[in-house]
């Protein structure tokens, strides 16, 4: 929790700064959504993908399952 805590601070810290230094118009802001929109992604899919059997994004244990009692016999 505190990785993610930490990670979240500098992403804002850093997206601030891009935002302080560019000139105040319609395309660094579309810019600036579209990169904070692609890192939110990436820390949401690797959050998710931590515990694969539970959340949102769901990965079927029966395949692992499968191949251990084929490998078993």
């Amino acid at each position: 929790m505190a990785f993610l805590v930490l990670l979240t601070f500098w992403l804002t810290i850093v997206f601030m700064s891009f935002g302080l230094f560019a000139p105040p118009n319609l395309v660094v802001a579309v810019t600036l959504l579209i990169g904070a929109f692609a890192v939110a992604s990436s820390v949401f899919l690797i959050m998710e993908l931590d515990d694969p059997f539970n959340g949102v994004v769901k990965v079927s244990g029966e395949p692992v399952a499968y191949s251990l009692s084929v490998l078993g016999k």
